[in-house]
């Protein structure tokens, strides 16, 4: 497997995940839950003191409202709040991002992990091949040789078929020039 395109697909993942962690989690539950924000970044935000949440709202209509949440870090010696609600966002957003993140690493490799190899006691017949289908499908069409050997590796590559098959099959089409 090509450790770049790996690597590329982990980077698109965490970015994803980067996305609904600051968006969906920090941002719109924090807006209507202020206390998720407060579980994820309180005692990282505010580590040397007391973590508040106080919301106001306000009326400017008759029926129509809005609701402003501060986050302040109270220092517990002196007493001072400091307006600690845009890092509180930032951080909380993080520790979505990774947990989120770390989620579906774990997901990705669980369903990536080989299957064992099992010996069946009961011969049911079993689905062709996609090699064969392909073989069947090519010649059917009148593929030419290179694109036969393309399709051939990219069913190599996403692991539709195995390395053996991969150079018996790929023999048979270069015997045929």
């Amino acid at each position: 497997m090509n450790i770049r395109k790996t690597l590329s697909g982990y980077g698109w993942t965490f970015l994803i995940c980067a996305f609904f962690g600051f968006i969906l989690c920090s941002i719109a539950a924090g807006s209507v839950v202020p206390a998720v924000d407060k579980f994820a970044a309180g005692w990282l935000v505010c580590s040397k003191g007391t973590f508040e949440i106080h919301q106001d709202t306000y009326s400017y209509r008759p029926g129509e409202w809005d609701t402003m949440t501060t986050d302040y870090c109270v220092d517990t010696a002196t007493g001072v709040k400091t307006d600690v609600s845009f890092l509180t966002m930032i951080v909380a957003g993080l520790v979505y991002s990774v947990v989120l993140f770390a989620i579906v690493l774990v997901f990705t490799l669980v369903n990536r992990r080989p299957r064992s190899s099992t010996v069946e006691t009961d011969h049911k017949p079993t689905a062709p091949s996609p090699l064969h289908t392909v073989n069947k499908t090519q010649k059917a069409a009148g593929g030419s040789h290179e694109r036969r050997l393309e399709e051939l590796k990219h069913m190599y590559d996403t692991n539709l078929i195995n390395e053996q098959e991969y150079e018996q099959k790929k023999k048979q089409i270069l015997d045929e020039i």
